[in-house]
């Protein structure tokens, strides 16, 4: 039962340079006193409604590191969504295990969107979840008994508890991206007592949601070969309710967020698992495939950087084809490099001159704007 609501507000220079909220906030839920960051995206304009995005963080881990460690909040940012990270109790979620929290997580997830929506303008056609590890067991347990209130749902080193699996029965079809590497030592890709296979979850989705059970796989480009891993999408199409079933693969992958700019573990570099978690969520909404008669409207490009992190040069590629300009700012909003006159889809830029530290590299065209962040050694 919610009791109380209050929060701070600051702001801070963002990678558009225009102000961005980052609100830090209480709730009484059941008796206990819980808190959340939320973060709204660049240019949030209250007349206008909102994606509404869960990020849930590991068992042990907590909002403020999940934040930080999924970098999701440049994603809100270049794309235009809201992003909360809830703190679990005890560091940890409600997913069926004999150990962690009791607490009643699903009630209280539903519970603080609608108090939030009270100041903020959430779109409840387009509410979504996503997770590392316990928080991707969280987000599962969403969709088998919320999937009502949930468009889709991601994964990252997530699973199901088995016996969750065997119960799970969604009144919904819904869309799942799972993100998952074969050498994870702590959620185990073949299956363990707190979590089943990873490959009987994609399985069940799949045949949850009536896809076509021979899949199309696409091998990742391998564009940071000393990552000590690849990775492989994976993706179940033709579902019923124009869902979709997608699952990334990563050989030699540990318990890690792939691009995440931290590396404590075997962490997949070869794609961006915040940015194609947005790219999976953009194409759903509560009634299935979102599709739009807009003929402006772009889908957000899949700009690489390699090497990432870097020393002296980096080569940008699959740039959108009407990008017209290249900015890099600092992790401060200051402008470090600015080029106009791009021509082709990939740029050499050098930035043996830059100090150390996390940047950003702003692309614009006449209807893509895109952000990529890197980190220079």
């Amino acid at each position: 039962m919610l009791q109380k609501l209050t929060y701070l507000i600051f702001l801070s220079l963002t990678s558009f340079l225009i102000s961005a909220q980052t609100v830090v906030g209480i709730i009484e839920h059941d008796g206990i006193t819980r808190d959340y960051i939320l973060h709204l995206p660049t240019g949030y304009d209250a007349s206008q409604s909102y994606p509404f995005v869960y990020n849930l963080h590991g068992f042990t881990s907590n909002a403020e590191q999940q934040q930080f460690y999924s970098g999701m909040d440049i994603t809100s940012d270049a794309n235009g969504f809201i992003v909360c990270y809830p703190n679990g109790v005890d560091n940890s979620w409600n997913v069926g295990w004999t150990f962690g929290s009791n607490a009643d997580d699903v009630d209280f997830l539903l519970t603080l969107v609608d108090a939030l929506a009270e100041d903020y303008n959430i779109n409840y056609n387009r509410l979504y979840s996503c997770g590392m590890s316990n928080g991707g067991f969280m987000s599962y347990k969403l969709a088998c008994e919320v999937s009502d209130k949930f468009a889709a749902i991601a994964s990252v080193t997530g699973s199901i508890v088995p016996s969750e699996l065997e119960a799970c029965d969604p009144i919904r079809k819904i869309p799942v991206m799972q993100i998952h590497g074969t050498a994870d030592p702590t959620v185990a890709y073949n299956g363990s007592s707190i979590g089943a296979p990873i490959e009987d979850v994609v399985n069940f989705w799949a045949e949850n949601n009536v896809c076509n059970l021979m899949p199309e796989t696409i091998q990742i480009e391998d564009i940071n070969s000393s990552d000590q891993c690849t990775a492989e999408r994976i993706q179940y199409t033709d579902c019923d309710k124009d869902t979709e079933v997608v699952f990334y693969k990563i050989e030699g992958g540990e318990h890690t967020w792939p691009g995440a700019a931290i590396t404590i573990g075997v962490t997949n570099q070869d794609f961006n698992a915040s940015q194609e978690i947005w790219n999976f969520f953009d194409l759903f909404d509560l009634n299935g495939a979102i599709i739009s008669s807009n003929e402006d409207v772009v889908q957000p490009s899949k700009i690489q950087l390699f090497p990432n992190p870097m020393s002296s040069y980096f080569t940008m590629s699959n740039l959108p084809i009407d990008t017209k300009k290249v900015t890099i700012i600092d992790a401060f909003g200051k402008t470090i490099f600015s080029q106009k006159n791009i021509h082709g889809t990939s740029e050499n830029i050098s930035v043996e001159h830059f100090a150390t530290g996390l940047y950003f590299v702003i692309t614009e065209g006449e209807k893509t704007r895109e952000l990529v962040k890197f980190v220079k050694q």
